[in-house]
């Protein structure tokens, strides 16, 4: 019984992981996340990305030159001209696609697709897998923790009833009281 103990820390363990996997994040109730976009060799690393409506995007310049995060409609997307390691931080709030370029170098081009739950034509999976994948995976854990350790609590249980079955005591005379 000593074994079972043990296991209790290994079960409540799993049961925690399998609970935060089915909790509202699950279902896509989880907090805005931030996206990252490194500009080297004048080019926007990533350059179609895919965010959810409230993520953020964070654009950080490794060019020696200066550059800008500017809509080619609108004005969802101005920044100042950033230089070496300096960064710009956007919000997006509203879904749709946003193509933006550079206008220093206007050959540097990208665009933001933004998805959210008032957006009807946006592809379902349009979000990036980087939503789903790791929830799936956190299941998948949780329910091989929580199957490992029940299987060896059923069985050290099972080991345990069946010595206790087939054990006998015997008493001898020189076990008793002095």
């Amino acid at each position: 019984m000593r074994a079972a103990h043990r296991l209790i820390p290994l079960v409540l363990a799993g049961a925690i992981a399998t609970a935060t996997a089915f909790s509202g994040a699950a279902y896509g109730q989880s907090g805005p996340t931030t996206k990252a976009v490194n500009i080297v060799d004048f080019n926007y690393e990533m350059a179609d990305l895919a965010v959810a409506v409230g993520d953020s995007v964070v654009w950080t310049n490794s060019d020696e030159a200066r550059h800008s995060i500017t809509s080619t409609t609108g004005t969802e997307l101005v920044s100042p001209l950033f230089g070496l390691d300096e960064t710009f931080t956007h919000t997006f709030n509203t879904p749709g696609t946003f193509s933006y370029f550079c206008e220093v170098h206007p050959e540097m081009k990208a665009t933001v697709t933004v998805v959210g739950a008032t957006s009807a034509a946006a592809p379902v999976d349009a979000v990036s897998d980087t939503t789903l994948n790791p929830l799936l995976g956190t299941f998948a854990a949780a329910c091989a923790v929580s199957a490992a350790a029940l299987l060896i609590l059923v069985s050290g249980f099972r080991k345990n009833q069946a010595s206790r079955v087939n054990s006998t005591a015997t008493v001898s005379a020189s076990d008793g009281p002095p």
